[in-house]
């Protein structure tokens, strides 16, 4: 299992329109055995 995080670097995502990214930051926690996500935590 591995854990992965993303996270907005600042003014990346600027001049783009849509819903504020208030999700992230979000961990993963992902079986690498099968590659399926077991667990989502914002």
């Amino acid at each position: 299992m591995v854990f992965v995080s993303f996270s907005p670097s600042a003014g990346a995502c600027s001049g783009l329109e849509g819903p504020p990214l208030a999700d992230i930051p979000i961990v993963y926690a992902v079986d690498t055995a099968k590659w399926v996500i077991l667990s989502v935590q914002k």
